[in-house]
């Protein structure tokens, strides 16, 4: 029971851990960029060469809907762009636009700025509370004592 309830703890933290950063993340994309962390990953997948909606959602693991509606907000923003497949009409291929090539470096830029310089950075909390998450990890794994 106590290693159940270790590991329901374990599991809270960490998607509070992942929250907090999910919130600081969006904090300074939107402030510097307008973009959400989920804008910037839609567009980080197309980069690397995830082409097509579902891929980008089974990627992202997120909902084919949610994904789609990120899509469109990109699209209308000029960010990317959608195309016929050449081996199915049926398929839309995503491809970045200049607009979004450059706001996605832009995006990187703020967020190693942001890092380097010390301006973003985790409360005194959010670091305790990822730490009590890797020390409970390690001791339900038991690889600590």
């Amino acid at each position: 029971m106590a290693a159940t309830s270790d590991l329901l703890e374990l599991f809270r933290l960490v998607l509070q851990s992942a929250r907090d950063t999910d919130r600081l993340l969006n904090e300074w994309l939107e402030t510097e960029a307008r973009l959400t962390v989920q804008d910037l990953s839609v567009l980080h997948a197309i980069d690397v060469g995830v082409a097509f909606p579902t891929d980008i959602a089974v990627r992202l693991n997120q909902a084919s809907p949610t994904v789609s509606h990120v899509i469109s907000r990109l699209v209308a923003r000029g960010l990317i762009e959608r195309s016929r497949a050449d081996d199915d009409g049926r398929k839309r291929r995503l491809t970045l636009t200049d607009a979004g090539a450059e706001t996605l470096a832009r995006s990187r830029e703020v967020i190693e700025r942001g890092l380097a310089d010390g301006r973003y950075k985790l409360t005194d909390k959010d670091v305790a509370r990822t730490q009590k998450a890797i020390e409970k990890y390690m001791k339900i794994m038991r690889f600590g004592s």
